[in-house]
């Protein structure tokens, strides 16, 4: 038999919770032991722990009722002085110095720091935070662009770029800092296969006509039953053939060819109709990489319209091997019917530069040496696509002959465009259609998820606090023989590998043009008539959607050289005003 103060029975002595704790001590849930902070706020941190044995009538009892003012020569017990915090020298100090008041940074404080240091002549230092990329060239960008780096905690940041999508956690230090982002809530909804599948679609069902420029495509495995029906009624009959997408995949990885119905599994797959007549050149398929930036998902216009641009300088990216009708013989052959650049570098066939490693690093330095004048930013001029037919850019003469060679499997978009034209294709109608595919993509996206994504995160009332995050698309469009377009991917964090000059080139300065158009607000200025014109995070009043949409368009003239502004339309037209009309049904 165990004496009664045996460790084995005081083990199986339950451990007193937090509740009865307090109520053993007679104090409040908060467990408030101090009585000279009876009835303040307090968090759970407070609660006091009572050893094993500890009998309550101990520890001094604490009224929940509201304490009354006490006489001025009451004292404290002694066991509550002793759970007060110490105070360190600065406090002690600070108190006892009444001009030495203590330094405290407000919230409006920490949001006016975020939109720049502004010093008297209307110059910013803008601080951003680039830690977390793997690539170079954003850090280069940023240097060109007069910016310091900074990190992520410091109160001076503005700008923070990441690879990676947004999580839970930026999010709310977002809302609670003012951060910029270089990524939007919810764009997942139209960068994955299977999303951009169902985003079109829900918007495509309502107006058919507005998207002929997506092929049909089907999310496994949801719609196998619909996509059943119509290879047995009319895809088979038709000889259609058909490409599978996995869900998340990317740089070509797991994509097939097939004309059979697939079977019905459990992972996500996107089953797109293949385009088997693909305008060539020299025998050879190719897609076109375009850059499309949103800067505003949100209603600050009275039409409702985000703020979508598309840039005039892109990729040209081409197969490795000659282009045939898919068959048995060929339908497994991706350096053939697949444009990726992954797929294709390591064919034999991939035709680069004899001088990659001296074009690329002569490309650098003049990078380097022309840094003060925006690196490889071209200083005016109009790009040929979409531009002029005699237009050139104002740019080094090594730039500009790497911009315009034909030759090799990867060309520019202006390359394309010389090509082009000099074979009797309407570049500009190839321009205007590609604008619509881009401009209709962007739009569907944000009625159908996007502003709601916004809307959930940040508020319906942060219309005016300034632009919030940016995202830069990448689109893959595919041009017919009849140089219609058609869109096959959308990617969130195009790649900005720079393994030779024209990689260089182009997406040094595409990144340049798009954080100087979607991430940097206008600096507080008292001289104009109303602080919240400013779009200031920090500001007390929310600006007009008016007057945001009047410093949007001029900042829209002064910044924009190789980004085309889509929505809303410069021009005034209303042409896609019944798109933006649609709502979740």
């Amino acid at each position: 038999m165990t004496s009664r103060n045996s460790p084995r029975q005081l083990s199986k002595i339950p451990r007193p919770t937090a509740i009865q704790k307090s109520k053993t001590i007679g104090q409040t849930p908060c467990g408030l032991a101090d009585l000279s902070l009876a009835g303040t706020q307090c968090s759970p941190v407070s609660i006091r722990k009572i050893r094993p044995g500890t009998e309550a009538s101990s520890v001094p009892k604490v009224s929940t009722e509201a304490p009354s003012k006490a006489p001025t020569n009451s004292q404290p017990s002694q066991r509550a002085v002793q759970s007060r915090p110490r105070k360190n020298k600065a406090d002690i100090s600070s108190n006892s110095t009444k001009s030495l008041p203590q330094k405290q940074t407000t919230k409006e404080q920490d949001l006016r720091l975020r939109s720049g240091i502004v010093h008297h002549d209307g110059s910013r230092d803008i601080y951003v935070d680039t830690s977390a990329t793997m690539y170079s060239v954003i850090r280069r960008v940023t240097v060109q662009l007069g910016w310091k780096e900074a990190a992520l905690e410091d109160e001076k940041t503005m700008l923070v770029w990441r690879d990676e999508c947004l999580k839970p956690k930026d999010i709310t230090l977002m809302r609670s800092t003012g951060l910029r982002w270089n990524h939007m809530p919810g764009v997942e909804s139209m960068c994955t296969k299977c999303g951009l599948q169902q985003t079109i679609g829900r918007v495509a069902a309502a107006y058919p006509k507005s998207f002929g420029f997506f092929p049909k495509c089907w999310s496994l495995p949801v719609q196998w039953i619909k996509l059943d029906h119509y290879m047995k009624t009319k895809g088979i009959k038709n000889g259609t053939v058909l490409i599978l997408k996995p869900n998340t995949s990317s740089r070509g990885r797991g994509i097939e060819l097939t004309k059979e119905i697939p079977k019905r599994g459990s992972d996500s797959v996107m089953v797109q109709e293949y385009i088997q007549r693909p305008l060539t050149i020299k025998g050879l398929k190719f897609d076109l990489r375009m850059y499309a930036l949103i800067t505003d998902v949100r209603c600050c216009d009275t039409d409702g319209m985000p703020r979508v641009y598309l840039h005039h300088e892109g990729l040209t990216r081409f197969c490795t091997t000659a282009y045939q009708t898919p068959d048995d013989s060929n339908m497994h052959d991706n350096t053939q019917h697949l444009s990726n650049y992954s797929v294709n570098k390591w064919s034999a066939a991939y035709v680069k530069s004899p001088k990659v490693k001296e074009d690329l690093a002569m490309m650098m330095k003049i990078s380097e040496e022309d840094r003060a004048h925006g690196g490889l930013l071209p200083r005016g001029g109009s790009y040929v696509f979409g531009g002029g037919a005699d237009a050139g850019l104002d740019e080094s003469v090594f730039a500009r002959q790497i911009r315009q060679e034909q030759s090799g499997s990867k060309w520019t978009l202006t390359a394309f465009a010389s090509w082009a034209r000099a074979n009797g294709i309407d570049t500009d109608l190839v321009w205007r259609r590609c604008c619509d595919l881009a401009a209709k993509t962007a739009l569907a996206a944000t009625v159908a998820t996007m502003r709601q994504h916004y809307y959930d995160n940040f508020g319906a009332d942060a219309a005016g606090q300034g632009m919030r995050c940016f995202e830069l698309l990448g689109l893959d469009v595919l041009l017919d023989e009849q140089c219609k377009p058609h869109l096959l991917e959308v990617n969130m964090s195009p790649s900005i590998a720079t393994d030779t000059a024209l990689d260089l080139l182009v997406k040094e300065t595409v990144h340049q043009e798009a954080l100087l158009l979607a991430s940097i607000p206008p600096a507080p200025s008292p001289s104009l008539e109303r602080p919240g014109c400013n779009i200031d995070p920090g500001t007390e009043r929310a600006p007009s959607p008016a007057a945001v949409r009047a410093w949007r368009d001029a900042h829209d003239a002064t910044v924009c050289r190789g980004f085309q502004r889509l929505l809303p339309p410069p021009d005034g037209s209303t042409r896609y005003n019944e798109i933006a009309t649609f709502t979740r049904r």
